[in-house]
């Protein structure tokens, strides 16, 4: 099967047919010119989805389960202040009123407001606004429909696992995040060449930055206020918001299943330890949430993270700062999006007491050399899933990597099958597209994704059990430490295992060891049955079966290929067999 063949029989490959001659005003007749401009497309970029889709919708056009739909009213915008203007849309859903959202309009320039939905079912939508302060914006009605759609929905926690996240759509989902921090700065050009680069290396989640600049820059330029230098607190900054929206937008539409880490302050803006944010009026401070809210909260493919910058938590301004966004946002988001802060490098994450379980949705953390997930572990008795939300960037290192190849693959694989996820990153500052850079820490990752897809499986449903796998490859320099070798199992019936096999293990200079097999030597006491074998190398994602091996005791397996990190999958044998690709 051809590539393009292989892709059409897909999901996507199947919605894009599928929607040749649909009801957004396709003829049959331009259908083929249309699959013929796809499959080019497809060609160069096989994640992107096709210009024809729309996941962002308005007014009396179809809207997408799981999608966002907008409407627009029309206002006084020549008050004093119109950000001052109160007004809410009700949406009520096909399933009726006890589902119904009422969310802010907000001001959007001129005499526009806009109010925003995320579509959670199928089917004749209502809406109707309401407005104490402007005539315009009260009382309008109107509706629109809903259609069936493959967009995956929102992120959430697990529901056989609080150490996991789903999407609305049911599926499990892996973060495998990269760093696009000025993906919203309104003087980067490349963005889309980013977003696709990412995409095609298999990124599912960037973590961008909705001031649009770096922590560090000018104050006055990076916070969500009208002004330079002199500020004013009642006012937005329009030009930001609407990048933010307009990339987001194509961001949703062409690559729906790219998600964000939606960062909301950069904490330079606020003394970098969060005390300018404490000093402002609570007021301003809801208010300007308020506004966040009302203009993000509905688009699916967001989690939000506060913030760009370093947090010394052990500072109580800092902790007061990420408990008062936290908890305005957990209060006032309609649809509660996963929210976690980021606090300093190698900072133990503090918000995991009884009170901060109602705002936090993730630990997430920051380490130097994340290569071996050590810190995940101490995170094991907290309900949450935990993410590293940053270590040491390939574009930006005190020590240049002897193989970032490597060392983001170890990464990666190793905070998967402990129960987490890990990330990538350029350099923070410029952000290049991964095509143009020159770096090599995401080529592993495509094989990352496709693994998972390629078998069905949901690791939402596996367990971590570090202690069944020890090292065993006689002849090897080095002896692989424990905490170098990860391993997953779901109750007695799979086991999957990751051997990083280096012979240098230490942070930027890691490396295989070229001269021998992996070898793992593994506690099958409590496995009673019996177990197909296959091997993953991850390095290109070439597979091998290997028979079967029987539990009930200790034992020791080789890998088929000297001089690779390998996964080891251990499946019972009345079970699909494993597929094997090349």
């Amino acid at each position: 099967m051809t590539v393009v063949q292989s892709y059409l029989t897909t999901r996507l490959g199947r919605r894009i047919l599928g929607g040749m001659g649909d009801a957004r005003g396709t003829s049959t007749r331009t259908a083929p010119l249309l699959v013929l401009s796809f499959l080019v497309a497809l060609l160069t970029d096989p994640f992107a989805v096709s210009a024809a889709t729309v996941n962002f919708t308005r007014g009396a056009a179809t809207a997408q389960k799981f999608g966002v739909h907008e409407i627009v009213l029309t206002g006084n915008g020549s008050v004093t202040n119109p950000f001052d203007t109160d007004a809410t849309v009700t949406f009520t859903p096909p399933s009726g009123a006890a589902q119904a959202k009422t969310v802010k309009a907000f001001y959007d320039g001129g005499k526009t407001w806009r109010a925003r939905v995320y579509v959670t079912e199928s089917g004749s939508w209502q809406w109707t606004s309401s407005s104490s302060a402007d005539a315009g914006l009260d009382g309008k009605t109107g509706s629109f429909q809903a259609v069936h759609s493959s967009l995956r929905g929102m992120i959430k926690r697990h529901p056989s696992n609080a150490k996991a996240l789903i999407t609305d759509d049911g599926q499990w989902f892996p973060l495998i995040i990269d760093w696009g921090a000025e993906l919203f700065n309104r003087s980067k050009a490349n963005w889309r060449q980013f977003v696709r680069d990412a995409a095609k290396m298999g990124v599912n989640v960037i973590i961008a930055d909705a001031s649009g600049d770096v922590e560090g820059a000018d104050p006055t330029t990076v916070d969500p206020w009208l002004g330079v230098g002199s500020v004013d607190h009642t006012r937005y900054d329009l030009a930001q918001f609407q990048t933010v929206d307009a990339r987001a937008i194509w961001i949703f539409d062409n690559y729906p299943e790219m998600y964000l880490e939606w960062v909301l302050l950069s904490v330079s803006s606020y003394g970098g330890d969060g005390s300018g944010w404490m000093a402002l009026p609570v007021a301003i401070r809801q208010n300007t949430m308020r506004y966040m809210i009302a203009r993000w909260a509905a688009f699916p493919n967001l989690m939000w993270l506060n913030s760009l910058g370093d947090i010394d938590y052990a500072k109580p301004i800092s902790a007061s700062y990420a408990r008062d966004v936290g908890t305005f946002f957990a209060a006032n988001d309609p649809w509660r999006h996963n929210f976690s802060v980021r606090g300093f490098r190698e900072m133990l994450f503090p918000f995991t007491r009884a009170s901060d379980l109602a705002w936090v949705g993730r630990v997430s953390l920051q380490d130097t050399w994340g290569i071996k997930a050590s810190i995940i572990h101490r995170y094991e008795h907290v309900p949450l899933p935990v993410s590293l939300a940053d270590q040491y960037q390939e574009g930006y290192t005190p020590t240049p990597f002897v193989n970032a190849r490597y060392f983001y693959r170890w990464s990666y694989w190793a905070w998967l099958l402990s129960g987490g996820s890990a990330c990538h990153g350029g350099y923070y500052v410029t952000d290049p597209p991964y095509s143009t850079s020159g770096y090599t820490g995401l080529d592993s990752v495509p094989y990352i994704w496709r693994y998972f897809k390629d078998r069905n499986i949901d690791l939402g449903l596996f367990r971590p059990d570090p202690g069944l796998m020890s090292d065993y490859r006689p002849g090897a320099a080095t002896t692989n430490d424990a905490e170098s070798m990860e391993v997953m199992r779901r109750g007695e019936t799979e086991l999957i295992a990751y051997h990083p096999n280096y012979s240098v293990g230490d942070g930027p200079r890691a490396a295989p060891d070229s001269n021998v097999a992996a070898g793992m030597r593994l506690d099958l006491r409590s496995f009673p049955g019996t177990y197909q074998v296959e091997w993953y190398r991850p390095h290109d994602g070439v597979a091998q079966t290997a028979g079967t091996v029987s539990g009930g005791a200790v034992r020791t397996l080789t890998s088929p290929w000297v001089g690779y990190d390998v996964v080891l999958r251990l499946l019972v044998a009345d079970s699909p067999a494993p597929r094997a690709r090349r």
